[in-house]
Protein backbone atom coordinates (compact mmCIF):
# COMPACT_ATOMS: atom_id res chain seq x y z
CA UNK A 1 0.00 0.00 0.00
CA UNK A 2 1.73 3.35 -1.14
CA UNK A 3 2.23 5.82 1.89
CA UNK A 4 -0.15 8.25 3.13
CA UNK A 5 1.05 11.61 1.74
CA UNK A 6 0.70 14.34 4.14
CA UNK A 7 2.07 17.35 1.65
CA UNK A 8 -0.06 20.45 2.28
CA UNK A 9 -1.56 20.01 -1.39
CA UNK A 10 -1.97 16.30 -1.12
CA UNK A 11 -5.47 14.82 -2.16
CA UNK A 12 -4.28 11.57 -3.73
CA UNK A 13 -6.25 8.53 -3.53
CA UNK A 14 -5.49 4.65 -3.49
CA UNK A 15 -6.05 2.71 -6.50
CA UNK A 16 -9.94 1.52 -6.83
CA UNK A 17 -10.16 -2.56 -6.30
CA UNK A 18 -10.69 -4.37 -9.18
CA UNK A 19 -14.45 -5.35 -10.17
CA UNK A 20 -15.88 -8.63 -8.06
CA UNK A 21 -18.86 -10.48 -9.90
CA UNK A 22 -22.29 -9.74 -9.17
CA UNK A 23 -22.78 -12.70 -7.10
CA UNK A 24 -19.71 -11.99 -4.52
CA UNK A 25 -21.54 -10.61 -1.30
CA UNK A 26 -18.77 -8.54 -0.47
CA UNK A 27 -19.57 -6.00 -4.05
CA UNK A 28 -22.22 -4.77 -2.00
CA UNK A 29 -22.54 -0.82 -1.13
CA UNK A 30 -21.95 -1.03 2.75
CA UNK A 31 -19.76 -4.05 2.97
CA UNK A 32 -16.15 -4.57 3.63
CA UNK A 33 -13.45 -3.61 0.92
CA UNK A 34 -10.21 -4.26 1.15
CA UNK A 35 -9.21 -1.04 -0.60
CA UNK A 36 -8.74 1.74 1.45
CA UNK A 37 -12.15 3.92 1.15
CA UNK A 38 -10.00 7.54 0.46
CA UNK A 39 -6.73 8.51 2.33
CA UNK A 40 -6.67 10.66 5.51
CA UNK A 41 -5.23 13.79 4.67
CA UNK A 42 -3.25 16.43 7.04
CA UNK A 43 -3.73 19.74 6.82
CA UNK A 44 -1.31 22.71 5.74
CA UNK A 45 -0.86 25.65 8.57
CA UNK A 46 -3.50 27.53 6.48
CA UNK A 47 -6.22 25.00 6.70
CA UNK A 48 -5.34 23.84 10.35
CA UNK A 49 -8.74 23.90 12.31
CA UNK A 50 -8.16 25.39 15.43
CA UNK A 51 -5.58 24.55 18.20
CA UNK A 52 -8.15 23.98 21.33
CA UNK A 53 -6.69 25.76 24.45
CA UNK A 54 -5.29 23.98 27.57
CA UNK A 55 -5.10 25.70 30.40
CA UNK A 56 -3.76 25.52 34.22
CA UNK A 57 -1.27 22.74 35.60
CA UNK A 58 -1.71 20.63 32.38
CA UNK A 59 -0.34 23.85 30.21
CA UNK A 60 2.78 23.81 32.29
CA UNK A 61 3.49 19.96 32.07
CA UNK A 62 3.33 20.56 28.46
CA UNK A 63 5.07 23.41 27.95
CA UNK A 64 8.17 23.43 30.45
CA UNK A 65 10.63 21.03 30.02
CA UNK A 66 10.91 17.96 32.05
CA UNK A 67 14.62 19.30 33.51
CA UNK A 68 12.80 22.48 34.48
CA UNK A 69 10.03 20.67 36.51
CA UNK A 70 9.98 19.29 40.41
CA UNK A 71 9.88 15.96 41.11
CA UNK A 72 6.22 16.16 43.20
CA UNK A 73 3.66 15.42 40.73
CA UNK A 74 0.60 17.15 40.43
CA UNK A 75 -2.49 15.42 42.45
CA UNK A 76 -4.97 15.71 39.04
CA UNK A 77 -3.02 14.32 36.27
CA UNK A 78 0.94 13.53 37.66
CA UNK A 79 2.92 14.63 35.08
CA UNK A 80 3.69 14.86 31.29
CA UNK A 81 4.72 11.61 31.00
CA UNK A 82 1.20 10.54 31.86
CA UNK A 83 -0.47 12.99 30.21
CA UNK A 84 1.06 11.73 27.00
CA UNK A 85 0.38 8.31 27.73
CA UNK A 86 -3.29 9.35 27.32
CA UNK A 87 -2.93 11.29 24.81
CA UNK A 88 -1.80 8.56 22.32
CA UNK A 89 -4.29 6.06 23.27
CA UNK A 90 -6.99 8.71 22.76
CA UNK A 91 -5.22 9.77 19.20
CA UNK A 92 -5.37 6.33 17.97
CA UNK A 93 -8.47 5.69 19.13
CA UNK A 94 -10.04 8.47 17.28
CA UNK A 95 -8.08 7.92 13.87
CA UNK A 96 -9.19 4.66 14.53
CA UNK A 97 -13.05 5.24 14.67
CA UNK A 98 -12.71 7.57 11.89
CA UNK A 99 -11.04 5.38 9.81
CA UNK A 100 -13.73 2.35 11.30
CA UNK A 101 -16.23 4.83 9.84
CA UNK A 102 -15.29 5.39 5.80
CA UNK A 103 -17.28 3.26 3.84
CA UNK A 104 -17.00 1.24 1.63
CA UNK A 105 -15.79 -0.57 5.20
CA UNK A 106 -11.62 -1.30 5.11
CA UNK A 107 -11.10 -4.55 6.66
CA UNK A 108 -8.80 -5.00 9.70
CA UNK A 109 -5.52 -5.26 7.89
CA UNK A 110 -6.02 -2.11 5.64
CA UNK A 111 -7.61 -0.06 9.26
CA UNK A 112 -4.11 -1.26 10.72
CA UNK A 113 -1.95 0.38 7.85
CA UNK A 114 -4.30 3.06 7.53
CA UNK A 115 -3.46 3.97 10.92
CA UNK A 116 0.03 3.51 10.99
CA UNK A 117 0.28 5.26 7.65
CA UNK A 118 -1.30 8.32 9.31
CA UNK A 119 0.41 8.92 12.16
CA UNK A 120 3.88 9.45 10.82
CA UNK A 121 7.05 11.45 12.18
CA UNK A 122 6.70 13.89 9.25
CA UNK A 123 2.93 14.12 9.68
CA UNK A 124 3.58 14.64 13.74
CA UNK A 125 6.44 17.32 12.81
CA UNK A 126 3.96 19.02 10.75
CA UNK A 127 1.29 19.24 13.48
CA UNK A 128 3.81 20.74 16.18
CA UNK A 129 5.56 23.16 14.06
CA UNK A 130 2.04 24.50 12.43
CA UNK A 131 0.74 25.16 15.36
CA UNK A 132 3.74 26.25 16.96
CA UNK A 133 3.78 24.14 20.13
CA UNK A 134 7.59 23.55 20.22
CA UNK A 135 8.07 27.38 20.26
CA UNK A 136 5.77 27.29 23.23
CA UNK A 137 8.12 24.89 25.35
CA UNK A 138 10.33 26.76 28.12
CA UNK A 139 13.20 25.00 28.18
CA UNK A 140 16.97 25.48 28.70
CA UNK A 141 18.67 26.51 25.53
CA UNK A 142 21.56 23.50 24.66
CA UNK A 143 17.97 21.23 24.94
CA UNK A 144 15.76 23.20 22.34
CA UNK A 145 17.47 21.27 19.38
CA UNK A 146 16.33 18.18 21.27
CA UNK A 147 12.77 19.24 21.25
CA UNK A 148 13.13 18.71 17.20
CA UNK A 149 13.75 14.72 17.60
CA UNK A 150 10.72 12.74 16.39
CA UNK A 151 10.52 11.20 19.54
CA UNK A 152 9.62 14.67 21.90
CA UNK A 153 7.68 15.49 18.56
CA UNK A 154 5.44 13.17 19.17
CA UNK A 155 5.71 13.26 23.32
CA UNK A 156 4.55 16.95 22.60
CA UNK A 157 1.61 16.52 20.38
CA UNK A 158 0.46 13.49 22.64
CA UNK A 159 0.76 15.15 25.92
CA UNK A 160 -1.24 18.31 24.42
CA UNK A 161 -4.24 15.73 23.41
CA UNK A 162 -3.82 13.92 26.52
CA UNK A 163 -4.14 17.30 28.46
CA UNK A 164 -7.31 17.92 26.28
CA UNK A 165 -8.69 14.61 27.01
CA UNK A 166 -8.43 15.60 30.54
CA UNK A 167 -10.04 18.79 30.76
CA UNK A 168 -12.31 18.38 27.62
CA UNK A 169 -13.25 14.93 27.09
CA UNK A 170 -13.19 12.76 24.21
CA UNK A 171 -15.77 14.29 21.68
CA UNK A 172 -13.60 17.63 21.73
CA UNK A 173 -10.94 15.56 20.92
CA UNK A 174 -12.19 14.27 17.95
CA UNK A 175 -13.91 17.15 16.69
CA UNK A 176 -10.37 18.82 16.62
CA UNK A 177 -8.38 15.74 15.08
CA UNK A 178 -11.50 14.44 12.61
CA UNK A 179 -10.44 17.91 10.28
CA UNK A 180 -7.21 17.80 10.74
CA UNK A 181 -6.14 14.40 9.06
CA UNK A 182 -9.58 14.35 6.88
CA UNK A 183 -10.96 17.37 5.56
CA UNK A 184 -14.48 15.20 4.30
CA UNK A 185 -14.66 14.51 8.24
CA UNK A 186 -17.99 15.29 9.31
CA UNK A 187 -18.42 16.72 13.10
CA UNK A 188 -21.65 14.59 13.86
CA UNK A 189 -20.79 11.00 12.63
CA UNK A 190 -22.97 8.19 12.73
CA UNK A 191 -20.25 5.87 14.24
CA UNK A 192 -19.60 5.35 17.73
CA UNK A 193 -20.58 8.64 19.17
CA UNK A 194 -23.98 8.68 17.11
CA UNK A 195 -27.11 8.92 19.10
CA UNK A 196 -28.17 5.02 17.31
CA UNK A 197 -25.60 3.19 19.16
CA UNK A 198 -25.57 2.08 22.83
CA UNK A 199 -21.86 2.82 23.01
CA UNK A 200 -21.22 4.20 26.58
CA UNK A 201 -19.62 7.65 26.89
CA UNK A 202 -15.89 7.89 27.66
CA UNK A 203 -14.91 8.10 31.12
CA UNK A 204 -13.53 11.73 32.19
CA UNK A 205 -10.35 11.99 33.06
CA UNK A 206 -10.44 15.06 35.44
CA UNK A 207 -10.13 14.83 38.78
CA UNK A 208 -13.05 13.73 41.28
CA UNK A 209 -14.12 16.28 43.48
CA UNK A 210 -13.28 16.33 47.15
CA UNK A 211 -15.65 15.63 49.19
CA UNK A 212 -17.23 18.43 51.77
CA UNK A 213 -14.91 21.13 50.17
CA UNK A 214 -17.99 22.63 48.17
CA UNK A 215 -16.26 25.39 45.78
CA UNK A 216 -16.01 28.92 47.93
CA UNK A 217 -16.21 32.54 47.39
CA UNK A 218 -12.76 34.32 45.81
CA UNK A 219 -10.65 30.75 45.35
CA UNK A 220 -7.83 31.43 43.31
CA UNK A 221 -7.80 30.16 39.55
CA UNK A 222 -5.63 27.67 39.10
CA UNK A 223 -3.49 29.27 36.98
CA UNK A 224 -2.15 31.06 39.36
CA UNK A 225 -0.80 28.01 40.83
CA UNK A 226 0.44 27.11 37.93
CA UNK A 227 2.10 30.25 36.60
CA UNK A 228 4.21 30.74 40.79
CA UNK A 229 5.16 27.18 39.94
CA UNK A 230 6.04 28.10 36.19
CA UNK A 231 7.99 31.22 37.04
CA UNK A 232 9.75 29.77 40.30
CA UNK A 233 10.99 27.07 37.97
CA UNK A 234 12.30 29.38 35.52
CA UNK A 235 14.09 31.55 37.85
CA UNK A 236 15.48 27.99 39.72
CA UNK A 237 14.16 28.94 43.12
CA UNK A 238 13.43 25.64 45.34
CA UNK A 239 9.64 25.64 46.13
CA UNK A 240 8.11 23.29 48.98
CA UNK A 241 4.64 23.51 50.71
CA UNK A 242 4.15 22.51 53.70
CA UNK A 243 0.65 21.25 54.74
CA UNK A 244 -0.92 20.38 58.05
CA UNK A 245 -4.98 19.52 58.60
CA UNK A 246 -6.44 19.74 61.85
CA UNK A 247 -10.15 18.97 63.22
CA UNK A 248 -12.58 16.05 62.62
CA UNK A 249 -12.27 13.31 60.04
CA UNK A 250 -15.61 14.86 58.70
CA UNK A 251 -14.51 19.10 58.47
CA UNK A 252 -10.95 18.92 58.43
CA UNK A 253 -9.36 22.22 57.73
CA UNK A 254 -5.92 22.67 56.04
CA UNK A 255 -3.23 25.39 56.35
CA UNK A 256 -0.32 25.28 53.45
CA UNK A 257 2.57 27.66 54.05
CA UNK A 258 4.47 28.58 50.54
CA UNK A 259 8.32 28.23 50.93
CA UNK A 260 10.32 29.83 48.71
CA UNK A 261 14.22 28.90 49.17
CA UNK A 262 13.17 27.93 52.66
CA UNK A 263 11.62 31.19 53.71
CA UNK A 264 7.37 31.04 54.06
CA UNK A 265 5.87 33.34 51.23
CA UNK A 266 2.63 32.44 51.37
CA UNK A 267 -0.21 30.62 53.75
CA UNK A 268 -3.28 29.60 52.49
CA UNK A 269 -5.96 28.41 54.54
CA UNK A 270 -9.09 25.90 53.67
CA UNK A 271 -11.78 23.12 53.82
CA UNK A 272 -9.20 21.58 50.85
CA UNK A 273 -5.60 21.07 50.61
CA UNK A 274 -5.93 22.08 47.11
CA UNK A 275 -7.85 25.20 48.05
CA UNK A 276 -4.88 26.19 51.29
CA UNK A 277 -2.34 25.50 48.03
CA UNK A 278 -3.87 27.65 46.12
CA UNK A 279 -4.22 30.42 48.61
CA UNK A 280 -0.90 30.27 49.83
CA UNK A 281 0.56 30.14 46.35
CA UNK A 282 -1.64 33.28 45.56
CA UNK A 283 0.43 35.51 48.51
CA UNK A 284 3.43 33.94 47.51
CA UNK A 285 2.90 35.44 44.08
CA UNK A 286 1.85 38.44 45.65
CA UNK A 287 5.04 39.03 48.36
CA UNK A 288 7.55 37.79 45.19
CA UNK A 289 6.41 40.85 43.22
CA UNK A 290 5.30 38.67 39.83
CA UNK A 291 2.26 40.05 39.52
CA UNK A 292 3.80 42.69 36.66
CA UNK A 293 5.01 39.29 34.56
CA UNK A 294 1.92 37.35 34.96
CA UNK A 295 1.34 37.65 31.24
CA UNK A 296 4.62 37.25 29.82
CA UNK A 297 5.24 34.47 27.45
CA UNK A 298 7.00 31.23 28.30
CA UNK A 299 11.00 32.14 27.55
CA UNK A 300 13.63 29.89 27.58
CA UNK A 301 16.08 29.98 30.28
Amino acid sequence: MPPLSIQSNASQSLPQSSKRPASDPLCASGHISKKPHKELKARTKMTLPPLPSVQGDAALAIFVHRSLKPSVPNDSFGDGERLAFLGEQALRMVIAEILFEKRPMLDARNLQEELDQTLTNEAYDQWVTNYGIRERVACPMNLREELKEPSETQHLFHAYVGALCMEKGYRDIKAWIGPLVDPDFSPTPSGFTGATHAHPPPPTYGAPPLPHSPPAQGVPKPSVLSLFNEMAMQRGLRIEWNANQSGPGHSLTWVVHCLVNGMVKGEGVGKSKQKAKEDAAQQAFQAMGWATAASRPYQCT
